[in-house]
């Protein structure tokens, strides 16, 4: 059997970011087969040109299915990382690499104890894999589309499992069953351009858009909910054509990134902004995409056994919350009730991003006893 910390060096070793996707999803492919899972990459017009792989393993209807992705966030300079992006070298006890806290360290860790339980002849039951190569893009869509196809196939189960990285400080900190939905809104403004000693001060495309900005970000959407914390807006990005210092620009835009709770559907949060470009001084154009349209579910049996689970491994009772990110599980309530679980997020995105090696074995052994008791309580045989 392979160690789970050889195979999380060997996926974090692939650079999976910025379109070179499908080698780690070869290698996957052909160890998840090696393993005894059926496994197929899907084609999915809606998620561009990255694969999604799906692999069951097992018997019986319903079972656990393990979702998450193989892309990663760009790692930066590369000059900035103390042993590179992607060495996956082990120092002070913890594995460095891009990648490595979200979320291949979790696939590694799930794929791992799926192969502790065939080889013993445990798997008492049918567990799957469902995972995308597009969640660190612009609009993810591989999991949405993952989930379509296993309904059109009648591919059901019970629970899913979102190997995102859930603990702000210490592994058996949080289950996440829930989070805010998320939609990027491109702004472009309209002015004309001109001398700036000279030209009126309402034709700067940069001022009208700058204005508009500071309403949008003065106007809270709500102060949270039971469930969730404040709906939050975030500009992203201010750019204009304009290189010259004695022209003023034409054309300026932006890019506000909202996180949206319950308190708010998607339309709300559109009209919303529109009434601040209504009211706004200037000409604008509006655009926006939703990444992720949100989710809250309890899924209590699930809960309990993930619990158990981790607290054996641990000593820690994890809590139940929805801070933090949107997250792409939110395509997945469609097919089944979603819980998330993983490593710590303390250093996810960061130069030097890395997990500790006692947290990978340990999210092994978590993955593996909760696979077994969830397998166990649903009387499969």
């Amino acid at each position: 059997m392979t160690d789970v910390i050889q195979l999380a060096q060997k996926l974090v070793r692939f650079q999976s970011f910025g379109g070179q996707i499908e080698p780690v999803f070869d290698y996957l492919h052909a160890a998840l087969s090696g393993h005894g899972f059926n496994v197929r990459l899907l084609d999915c017009a809606e998620a561009g040109p990255s694969p999604v792989l799906y692999a069951a393993a097992g018997e019986g209807k319903g079972g656990l299915l393990f979702a998450g992705h193989l892309d990663v966030a760009s790692p930066g300079t590369e000059a900035d990382w103390k042993n590179g992006a992607f060495a996956g070298e082990i120092k002070n006890g913890s594995l460095c690499a891009r990648g490595i806290c979200e979320m291949k360290g979790a696939v590694a860790a799930f794929v791992g104890a799926c192969e502790q339980l065939l080889s013993a002849g445990e798997l008492r039951g049918r567990v799957g894999i469902l995972l995308s190569g597009d969640e660190e893009s612009c609009v993810p869509r591989g999991l949405e589309c993952g989930a379509k196809y296993l309904l059109q196939k009648g591919e059901s189960y019970d629970c899913c499992l979102y190997g995102s990285p859930t603990n702000p400080k210490k592994l058996g900190e949080e289950i996440k069953i829930g989070s805010r939905g998320e939609i990027v809104f491109e702004i472009t403004s309209f002015g004309a351009s001109g001398h700036p000693g000279s030209h009126s001060a309402q034709g700067n495309s940069l001022h009208n858009l700058l204005d508009l900005l500071c309403k949008i970000k003065a106007d809270a959407l709500d102060t949270g909910n039971e469930k969730f914390g404040p709906s939050t807006v975030q500009v992203i990005s201010v750019e204009t054509e304009n290189r010259e210092d004695g022209v003023i620009p034409s054309r300026a835009s932006a890019k506000v990134n909202i996180c949206f709770n319950t308190n708010h559907r998607m339309e709300d949060v559109v009209s919303w902004v529109q009434k601040n470009v209504i009211f706004s001084s200037g000409q604008f154009e509006l655009k926006y995409d939703l990444r992720h349209p949100g989710y809250y579910n309890y899924p209590e049996r699930e809960i309990k056994l993930l619990q158990q689970a981790v607290e054996h491994s641990t000593g820690m009772l994890p809590h139940c919350g929805t801070a933090g990110a949107a997250s792409s599980a939110s395509a997945l309530v469609q097919l089944c009730p979603v819980i998330e679980f993983g490593l710590v997020n303390a250093l996810m995105h960061r130069v030097n991003e890395s997990a500790k090696v006692e947290d990978i074995y340990l999210l092994e052994i978590i993955y593996k006893d909760f696979i077994r008791a969830c397998l166990n309580s649903n009387g499969q045989n």
